[in-house]
């Protein structure tokens, strides 16, 4: 947003690059010159603020079959999380390298994940909360992400 500008011209770059709802947005890059985004298909599009069209993009849910309720990007570190209504989350690098998969499993104490409706990453640490529509909220803590 260019605060030097009217309202209704204030807007710096848009794109729609997606084929599906846009679940998660963020800055990154050292500069904060790349907007990252992902989609309900689990499609995170990288774009350049500085040009027209995504530089590239990341299949979070290839060969899954599911479609992503929630995903969130980590403020520090390149990692995003994508959580399905599949009742698993993945947790992957900015380059598609697969950190952690959390999935569904029943145990004597109970399912480990129910259909993931948010997730948030603590601002520094390797840590994430994610909430699921079973009203149960996990946190997961890794030296791997």
């Amino acid at each position: 947003v260019d605060v030097r500008l009217p309202g209704d011209r204030n807007v710096v770059a848009s794109w729609r690059d997606h084929d599906a709802w846009v679940l998660s947005c963020a800055l990154t890059g050292e500069g904060m010159e790349t907007c990252v985004s992902g989609s309900e298909l689990g499609h995170v599009k990288f774009h350049d603020i500085r040009s027209r069209n995504a530089v590239r993009t990341l299949d979070t849910l290839a060969n899954t079959g599911a479609t992503a309720s929630a995903m969130v990007f980590h403020p520090s570190a390149p990692v995003v999380a994508v959580g399905s209504s599949s009742q698993f989350i993945k947790v992957l690098t900015l380059d598609g390298y697969v950190l952690k998969w959390i999935k569904y499993h029943d145990g004597f104490l109970g399912q480990r994940i129910g259909p993931v409706n948010c997730l948030d990453f603590h601002p520094f640490k390797a840590t994430l909360a994610a909430g699921a529509a079973d009203s149960i909220v996990s946190v997961y803590s890794s030296s791997d992400f």
